[in-house]
């Protein structure tokens, strides 16, 4: 099967199809697929999805990528630079568990924070299924003053990565690094205790910082052993290296803290907004508060500024200033929606200007587009006339291409209609949006209206027989 797949989720009162990106993905989000209804839909081989909203992602996740693959790499380049320079293979190898501990500490403060990308879902799941979550998110690493292991982990690790780094000017601060180490013992046995017995549950990322652990212990024996002696390693550690290494790592595990809370506060917008997301593409939650929103004459006039099909089920009518920044702005999103659902929604336009000052720039430029409307030209102009005024927003520019078109110079009584409407619907600023025959519900945009216009195409008997007795069916369509 190719992913990403669509998955029908069915859960009560609710049905919505959920992206799935990776085969992983169906464990991963248990909460989600275990709603699944056992219908899915799945590309072709070599399909290519196209979606602002994938693009956006995909953007953002390959400059995660650009960054993670920066910062490694300079790392990387310092941790060989100094391990030349060390020329010792007990530090060096000591010194690379450190990099592979911070790596795996990092794992786990993300997935503790909520975060966690594909790598981590591997390794994650390389064990046991949810093991890595129940293991992180238990009574056991909840840790204190909110400095959980995952935490001090990431500090620790990085402390001794810093150390490894000033060895070539200061052989003696690995001793202290490796005096450090033994106390590794009662960590990995903590962490094996509570993984084992109090949780009963394997955390691959967890098992991957006690290896880092137990690999600096041996290490450690090792060097003592064979390379020196029990005396000699004594007597080369210091008071000031074990001060060292607590002022390094004090300093590492308080900035952390802001670092933290500010990466949970984050995680946990992104997931009310993706809930929130899932609530505005509701249909019938949607209708539900369009219903409630005051009624306007839908009516389609005469040469009206419509563009689109105008027996299109979905209706939309645009207040506007034709010298509007954000209606211009709007018109754009608008037109990409007439183009993406050409049989679904059709626009008509109301202008906006003080029809008793003749000489206003408003008045003049409302009066150009409605006489050149009542010129007898086609569908297509009259939305590539839109869209040029919209785009310049400049009435000479404009009349440059669409002047000697108008053949109608009275445009009085479309300005008379115009003008009332505007009254008529209370218009206060510009652009208001109304969809068949209503207003657009306030927490609902275009890019939001996007996602619902296909559900509320095929919803539209309800959708329509929802407005006043008195605008009737064919008003609407």
């Amino acid at each position: 099967m190719n992913y990403p797949v669509l998955a029908h989720i069915k859960q009560p009162g609710n049905e919505y199809m959920h992206i799935i990106p990776t085969a992983a993905d169906w464990d991963a989000q248990k909460d989600i697929t275990q709603h699944w209804s056992g219908v899915a839909i799945f590309p072709e081989k070599n399909a290519q999805w196209q979606h602002i909203d994938n693009d956006t992602a995909n953007r953002e996740k390959n400059t995660r990528i650009a960054i993670y693959s920066l910062l490694a790499a300079l790392a990387i380049g310092l941790f060989s630079y100094t391990a030349l320079l060390v020329d010792d293979i007990s530090i060096n190898v000591f010194a690379a568990f450190s990099l592979l501990g911070l790596l795996f500490s990092l794992f786990a403060l993300g997935s503790e924070l909520g975060y966690q990308n594909d790598m981590v879902k591997q390794v994650c799941g390389a064990v046991s299924n949810g093991g890595c979550d129940k293991v992180l998110k238990s009574k056991n690493a909840k840790g204190l003053l909110g400095f959980t292991p995952a935490h001090l982990s990431v500090a620790y690790f990085a402390t001794l990565s810093i150390l490894f780094l000033l060895t070539a000017a200061n052989t003696s601060l690995f001793y202290t690094s490796a005096a450090l180490s033994i106390s590794g013992i009662v960590l990995i046995t903590w962490s094996l205790y509570s993984q084992a017995v109090v949780v009963k549950e394997w955390c691959a990322i967890c098992l991957g910082i006690v290896a880092a652990l137990a690999a600096q212990l041996v290490i450690t024996a090792v060097f003592i052993f064979t390379t020196t002696s029990i005396t000699s390693f004594t007597d080369a550690l210091t008071l000031n290296g074990f001060t060292f290494f607590a002022c390094i790592f004090a300093a590492l595990a308080l900035g952390i803290y802001p670092i933290k809370q500010f990466i949970a506060k984050h995680t946990r917008l992104q997931q009310q907004s993706t809930e929130l997301k899932k609530w505005k593409t509701d249909a019938s939650l949607f209708v539900s508060q369009w219903k409630s929103e005051p009624a306007v004459n839908n009516d389609t006039w005469e040469n009206d500024l419509v563009i689109g099909n105008p027996d299109a089920p979905l209706q939309m009518t645009v207040a506007c200033n034709p010298y509007c920044g954000p209606c211009a702005k709007a018109h754009k999103k608008l037109d990409e929606l007439i183009e993406q659902f050409p049989n679904r929604l059709s626009v008509k336009i109301r202008l906006l200007f003080p029809k008793a000052d003749k000489g206003n720039i408003l008045t003049i430029a409302a009066a150009q587009l409605l006489q050149l409307a009542a010129s007898n030209i086609t569908s297509a102009e009259k939305q590539a006339m839109l869209t040029d005024w919209f785009e310049w927003m400049n009435l000479e520019k404009w009349n440059g291409k669409w002047g000697n078109k108008i053949k109608d110079k009275n445009a009085e009584e479309a300005m008379q209609r115009h003008s009332k409407w505007i009254e008529e619907a209370k218009i206060k600023f510009t652009p208001t949006f109304f969809i068949n025959g209503r207003n657009l519900p306030p927490r609902y945009g275009l890019e939001v209206l996007e996602n619902l216009i296909p559900s509320l195409a095929e919803e539209q008997d309800m959708f329509i027989l929802s407005i006043p007795k008195e605008q009737s069916r064919a008003q609407l369509s």
